[in-house]
């Protein structure tokens, strides 16, 4: 992953996936690695602000 950015969009492709899927165990570890995405670019940003104090 590039950035923040690429994460997010992503985390928006693995949930689009995961809405049109009919498979339960898809959609789980796409929400989990969705989810995944989400918190490692909370990281980022308090790495990037932290960083810059």
């Amino acid at each position: 992953m590039e950035g923040p950015e690429a994460m997010r969009e992503e985390a928006d492709r693995a949930r689009r996936i995961a809405a049109r899927s009919h498979n339960e165990g898809l959609i789980k570890t796409l929400s989990d690695y969705a989810d995944e995405l989400e918190r490692r670019i909370a990281q980022w940003h308090a790495g990037a602000e932290a960083a810059r104090l």
